[in-house]
């Protein structure tokens, strides 16, 4: 038979036949169909040893050998050590040795006797087999590593909701390792309540078997773990799917968020400590932006006449003394410009009450949503300024007295 497999030439066999004639004309056979031979053996022993050296690419294994153990026994610690696809070759087709067989999951069996094309068809099929196996192996090695390797924890499930796999962050929050959460339902793992009721939370993944839809917790979401400590987390959960849009599982994603949370309350607390600052002191403070006063405090709104607590902004230049506007808005413009202008300055304002007051402001270049503006911190010194009035009176009369005097 002349050669029919030229891509098999790479393709390396070993044989483990204790008939040396069998062995050989096997040898034969598949050198003729252009496969390399990595060895012939004929006991149980030498076959184990072999495939540990060789690393064939496929063998072809008797059932019936010489030595201590037979060709399933043989084949049983191959496969235990080894990713090496097995081909029986047996004159044995009974029941029990085909169940033996079976549990060491050989990739194909030939009876003997058998014909050339019987072994190159099933050497091919064992080894295209093989091929699509070792990529799928690979596919789900990979995967099984991203997943792994990911900040979020994930936990996977059948389409009964039961666990298939949790990656290692799973195994932390949960408390629950994968050996003890396999095969269990989800609520066994992924206990969670509602952190401001204490009531068990509704738990996604059955709509998402169901309905086939992407699915979030409720905000406020606490998972309790396996010792009874509680995690804030918020997660995701959706469907998975084979090519055909069939749904065939599950898989949630959630993440504790203790850090976040804790940094949210500083936040608020930071909030409510500059809030507090900011509606209750003396001052007043706006952000002058495009000529108005934007988000004015109590105190500022007060200075002008406005009873409202609340506003967003007012027209500012309006209340600006006219003898008064010009030296403001060129000050403005001059801070705006990157110019250097007094730390303080004075000026006069007539309120929406037409109240005269006299204010004393300091202000700092900002941005403000991406663009420059002004904070202006502004005081009321309408009383200063009074009694620097009544000084200058009282010195001038007394000033006024000495020369009468003299």
């Amino acid at each position: 038979m002349a050669n029919t497999n030229p891509a098999g030439e790479d393709k390396r066999i070993l044989i483990v036949e204790d008939e040396r004639i069998v062995a050989k004309d096997i040898e034969a056979s598949l050198i003729n169909m252009g496969y390399k031979i990595a060895g012939i053996v004929s006991s149980g022993e030498e076959a184990v040893k072999k495939a540990k050296k060789e690393k064939p690419d496929l063998i072809l294994m008797d059932i019936v050998l010489q030595g201590d153990i037979d060709g399933i026994e043989a084949s049983r610690r191959i496969r235990l050590c080894y990713f090496i696809p097995i081909v029986y070759l047996t004159a044995y087709a009974d029941v029990e040795t085909l169940n033996r067989a079976k549990l060491t999951e050989p990739f194909g069996y030939i009876i003997k006797p058998f014909e050339d094309s019987d072994l190159h068809t099933t050497v091919e099929m064992a080894l295209y087999k093989h091929k699509m196996e070792k990529k799928l192996r690979e596919s789900e090695e990979w995967f099984s590593t991203t997943l792994k390797s990911l900040g979020d924890a994930v936990i996977a499930l059948d389409t009964n909701g039961s666990v298939k796999f949790i990656n290692p962050v799973a195994e932390e929050l949960t408390g629950w390792a994968i050996k003890d959460a396999e095969g269990l339902p989800l609520d066994d793992i992924f206990n969670i309540i509602n952190e401001t009721t204490g009531n068990k939370a509704e738990n996604p993944i059955e709509r998402i078997l169901k309905e086939g839809i992407i699915l979030g917790l409720a905000n406020h979401t606490m998972l309790i773990k396996r010792n009874g400590t509680k995690i804030p987390i918020d997660d995701s959960g959706a469907p998975i799917k084979d090519p055909d849009g069939n749904i065939i599982g599950a898989v949630l994603v959630f993440r504790d968020i203790s850090s976040r949370r804790l940094a949210e309350k500083k936040l608020m607390k930071s909030e409510e400590k500059y809030r507090s600052l900011f509606e209750n002191t003396n001052f007043g403070i706006c952000i002058w932006q495009d000529n108005k006063a934007n988000f004015p405090n109590p105190m500022l709104l007060s200075l002008m006449g406005y009873a409202e607590k609340n506003l967003d902004e007012f027209d500012a230049i309006t209340y600006i003394h006219p003898d008064d506007k010009n030296m403001v808005l060129e000050n403005f413009e001059k801070i705006f410009n990157g110019a250097t202008t007094p730390g303080y300055y004075q000026f006069r304002i007539l309120n929406k009450n037409e109240k005269l007051l006299w204010v004393e402001i300091n202000t700092v270049l900002i941005t403000w949503d991406e663009a420059p503006a002004v904070l202006c911190f502004i005081r009321d010194i309408t009383k200063h300024k009074k009694l620097e009035a009544q000084l200058f009176q009282a010195q001038k009369m007394e000033a006024i007295g000495t020369l009468a005097g003299e």
